[in-house]
């Protein structure tokens, strides 16, 4: 008996079994290098150098990023340049060396090589003209600052030239990544970028910290029935199997959250507890398992004496 042949009976279904194998594996690629491109961006947003500023640096920088919102890139560097007189770091330098919090020193650019003369003419009188103070040396604080903020408009960038590339691809990635593209958002003071980033990485996972920010941003914008249902979906986190039955649902862990409770403290305190109350009464059916949960921790809050009537 000769062997089939392809254009024989079963040869076709044998044909069609191969393409299906090939298309299934071209995808699982596909997929796996979307996962590995997305390990590398979370990796490279969690090491970042805005993400990495300490308390102290993330009070200048916001007002270093509220700087480049009103002038820009280009002129927010021509301003530097003619406040401070950047030097290089000479190669080979010891990391140890840099790391040395010397206010009198800087590391970005050579913007300038004319060192400490051409500050000291800056600084004789002309005549008629006001008397201009001499250029100082960039120090390595400020410096630290430039360069989270060019590594975060970087990031930025990208993230809306994917956006604007594919408006109606659905977004795919992970809860942990939009919760990084959300803070890098937040770091811009772009609340429209971050409060999308923060809901998606909602939509991923259960995140109290999403939950917080979201709530933050609803209450800096006075939106009360939105802050509360993220209060809500706190406590819906923080307590998810609390029922009508509980008379006291935090009893058995020795009282509420701390910082559960600091959230519901400032949300009264920002929109007065009988305008908490009435927004409570206004939320999605979503919220109706948390509803009584909300309840209990607004009525502690009552208890406490925190009814934000001194706003």
């Amino acid at each position: 008996r000769r062997p089939l042949a392809p254009n024989d009976a079963g040869g076709g279904g044998g044909g069609a079994a191969a393409a299906t194998t090939a298309a299934d594996g071209a995808t699982a690629g596909v997929a796996s290098a979307a996962a590995d491109a997305e390990r590398e961006l979370l990796k490279s947003l969690e090491s970042c150098p805005g993400a990495l500023l300490s308390r102290v640096e993330c009070a200048a920088y916001e007002v270093l990023v509220g700087l480049h919102r009103q002038l820009g890139w280009d002129e927010l560097l021509k301003q530097r340049s003619q406040v401070f007189l950047m030097v290089d770091v000479p190669e080979g330098e010891d990391a140890a060396d840099e790391e040395e919090d010397d206010p009198e020193e800087g590391i970005v650019s050579s913007e300038l090589g004319s060192s400490y003369q051409g500050s000291a003419v800056a600084s004789e009188e002309v005549p008629g003209r006001p008397k201009r103070l001499p250029k100082r040396l960039c120090s390595k604080f400020l410096d630290r600052l430039f360069q989270a903020l060019h590594s975060d408009l970087g990031f930025f960038n990208d993230w809306r030239r994917e956006q604007e590339q594919l408006p109606r691809r659905p977004a795919h990635s992970s809860g942990a990544l939009w919760m990084q593209r959300g803070s890098l958002a937040t770091r811009l003071q772009q609340s429209g970028q971050a409060e999308l980033a923060f809901r998606l990485c909602q939509a991923r996972c259960a995140c109290p910290r999403a939950s917080l920010e979201l709530l933050g941003i609803y209450a800096k914008c006075d939106h009360a029935v939105e802050a509360v249902a993220q209060l809500a979906v706190l406590c819906g986190i923080a307590a998810p199997d609390v029922g009508p039955n509980d008379a006291r649902p935090w009893a058995r862990c020795g009282g509420w959250p701390d910082w559960l409770f600091e959230a519901a403290a400032k949300l009264i305190c920002r929109f007065d507890i009988s305008a908490v109350h009435a927004a409570a009464g206004q939320l999605p059916d979503v919220c109706v398992q948390v509803r009584f949960a909300l309840a209990e921790l607004l009525r502690a809050a009552g208890d406490a004496g925190v009814e934000g009537t001194g706003r």
